[in-house]
């Protein structure tokens, strides 16, 4: 269905998750057997702490894969990675993200996934460093890679390294200073660092907006 590939296309693009959520669900409704829109909702709501949202996640993920002899040698390997994610078997997830970039490194989406994997789910952040790298390569306007590329570097003590990709996230998404997490973050490794009026300034700052 066109239309159904059409609301999938725009769910990509959605900054807010119930808008993905949403058009996911409208692309299912046309197209039941729609194996891409059904992991990727799977996956949006694997992230979820409701146990019946994640039981609906599961849903979604055993249709996907129920789906995978219709599918491209891509998709399959894109959805088998993304179901191991969300499920949370992290050194699984690595294995088939890797498995899938060797063949395609030039998906962003991929790197970024892996990275995170990397980041927050194995702790191994000087391989999250080399795929947020990609991502950067690959999509120099991705704000989001440039501050998980700063989480990292921080989790190395590399504090000088982390500023300067926060400062690069900031110049592309000035909103990211005032992001709880973020803010936390960055003003906490200026206090490493010995910036001490820079963090008292940067906290001042998310106090007055918030």
């Amino acid at each position: 269905s066109l239309e159904a590939l059409r609301l999938y296309a725009e769910s990509l693009r959605a900054d807010a998750g119930n808008v993905r959520a949403d058009m996911l669900r409208q692309a299912i409704a046309i197209d039941p057997d729609f194996a891409m829109a059904h992991a990727a909702l799977g996956y949006s709501s694997y992230q979820a702490q409701e146990r019946a949202r994640r039981q609906q996640a599961e849903a979604h993920f055993v249709k996907a894969l129920s789906l995978l002899d219709r599918l491209s040698h891509r998709e399959r390997l894109w959805i088998s990675a993304l179901a191991e994610d969300a499920r949370g078997n992290r050194d699984a997830a690595v294995t088939a993200y890797r498995t899938y970039l060797a063949e395609y490194p030039d998906d962003p989406a991929a790197w970024f996934r892996v990275g995170w994997t990397y980041l927050a789910g194995v702790r191994k952040p000087e391989l999250a460093v080399e795929a947020f790298h990609r991502v950067i390569a690959l999509n120099p306007s991705d704000s989001a890679a440039y501050i998980n590329l700063a989480t990292a570097y921080a989790g190395l003590d590399k504090y000088k390294e982390a500023v300067e990709q926060y400062q690069r996230a900031f110049d592309l998404n000035p909103g990211a200073r005032t992001d709880v997490i973020v803010n936390h973050e960055y003003g906490f490794v200026l206090v490493r660092l010995g910036d001490l009026d820079g963090a008292a300034a940067h906290f001042s700052r998310m106090l007055a907006e918030k």
